[in-house]
């Protein structure tokens, strides 16, 4: 799952007790997703499977590679992108699409896209207000609907 923060930030101390800082709003995505600028894709949610630094997709990926344990590609490039947390990009727009597709807009040319790409009923994204105890916006294959905290 990919967590994308926007809005004004908020610090305290996440769930075991540590320094954190989070957004305004959140969004949960649990389907492909990537940040364009123009017609360039800046990064991708596949961009998980590979290692840290690899640049040639005729690489061989290092046996025993693990994304969940090793530096993958994905989260270098989002480093990369958010300058380790000190760049911010601005919201200009939210543009809903079908099926539970999105694009948000910001500054500096990007735009993150989010498209749903199977029929099963699970969740695809969800927003939500971290901290706060309303219902979530939740899309899953079945529609929009008011999910649980």
């Amino acid at each position: 799952m990919a967590t994308l923060q926007f809005g004004l930030k908020t610090q305290g101390t996440d769930f075991f007790g540590r320094p954190a800082e989070w957004g305004e709003y959140a969004i949960h995505i649990q389907c492909p997703w990537r940040i364009v600028r123009g017609d360039r894709i800046m990064v991708g949610s596949s961009d998980l499977y590979y290692p840290a630094g690899y640049e040639n997709e005729k690489e061989e990926i290092p046996p025993g590679f693990d994304w969940d344990r090793d530096p993958n590609r994905r989260d270098e490039l989002l480093r990369s992108l958010f300058d380790d947390g000190k760049r911010n990009f601005i919201v200009q727009a939210v543009e809903a699409g079908m099926a539970g597709a999105v694009r948000i807009s910001m500054s500096d040319n990007l735009s993150l896209d989010i498209f749903p790409n199977d029929s099963l009923s699970h969740e695809h994204w969800r927003l939500l207000q971290p901290g706060n105890d309303e219902r979530h916006f939740v899309v899953s294959a079945r529609g929009i609907e008011a999910g649980s905290r």
